[in-house]
């Protein structure tokens, strides 16, 4: 379930990329909580709302520069694909976890290779 969390190119299936999604929803969440703790013990509570503004980025930021990594290095530049990684953007703004649903399912698309690219063309070559 947790096999190979830093490896992008790898086809996961369905409890996998379930896997993938509980691991990057809590590293995130934890990154944040420290990052947070951090910012007001150096800063103290006036922090809070921009604090809160930081997170709120990052729960756009963080599916989108996943997404679009796991295309890369899958070679898998569709239009649907791309779509659907934009998606973990928009997605974001209602949170990390809803953000982080679209990239786990393109953790379940294959590697495309010479054999297997998809019928039409790619978007980056």
């Amino acid at each position: 379930m947790f096999e190979d969390l830093f490896n992008f190119a790898m086809q996961r299936s369905r409890k996998q990329a379930f896997g993938f999604y509980l691991a990057y929803s809590i590293l995130t969440i934890m990154f944040l909580f420290i990052f947070g703790i951090l910012m007001a013990l150096i800063f103290g509570e006036k922090i809070v709302g921009e604090a809160v503004q930081i997170g709120r980025a990052f729960a756009v930021v963080v599916p989108l520069v996943l997404s679009f990594e796991i295309l890369r290095r899958k070679k898998a530049f569709t239009f649907s694909n791309v779509i659907v990684a934009l998606s973990s953007g928009v997605l974001g703004t209602l949170g990390i976890f809803v953000g982080l649903i679209p990239t786990a399912y393109l953790t379940t698309l294959p590697v495309f290779t010479d054999e297997n690219k998809p019928e039409r063309e790619s978007l980056i070559d």
